[in-house]
């Protein structure tokens, strides 16, 4: 596994000297990763039960589908590439780089694979107040301390990502 998913199983913090004969709790089982769409939570789950929750932000007018993805590629600090229309109303042209108040994906993008629903992730946010809202454009926004914490943690490369809208 990955230093930082026995971090996070172990309520250590990144960093943290491990020591010879220091009891761990290691994983043996199957992670994913579940987010509610109406409750505005994404929750890493082990073995099917919810282990972490953090507070997201979903898509504007639905756009984030109810489905299943792996997880995909993992991009720190991540240029973006914006849509056409976009960009011709900014008057810019991509990649809109990491760091720039224009780039919408803060410290981490996580992408998503599915057939069908091409260029989803869960990412940071440069807007945290968005969190707990429908205001992206279909991703899954995270705080970016957040989602840090969860790409480091494993992010569990062929966890399924569920989305879903409970009525």
């Amino acid at each position: 596994g990955e230093p930082g998913l026995l971090f996070l199983l172990n309520g250590m913090k990144p960093g943290t000297t491990i020591r010879a004969g220091q009891r761990l709790r290691t994983p043996k089982g199957e992670f994913s990763i579940f987010v509610d769409k109406s409750l505005f939570k994404l929750w890493i789950c082990y073995e099917g039960a919810p282990f972490r929750a953090y507070p997201v932000c979903v898509g504007l007018d639905d756009r984030t589908p109810a489905t299943n993805w792996i997880v995909g590629q993992k991009n720190p600090k991540p240029a973006w590439t914006a849509p056409p229309d976009w960009l011709e109303q900014e008057k810019m042209k991509n990649p809109i780089p990491y760091g720039s108040p224009k780039n919408p994906l803060g410290e981490y993008w996580i992408g998503l694979e599915s057939d069908g629903y091409p260029g989803f992730g869960i990412h940071g946010t440069n807007q945290p107040e968005t969190i707990g809202q429908k205001k992206s454009q279909g991703c899954v926004r995270m705080i970016n301390a957040d989602v840090v914490e969860l790409a480091r943690g494993g992010s569990h490369p062929h966890a399924v990502v569920t989305a879903c809208h409970r009525a």
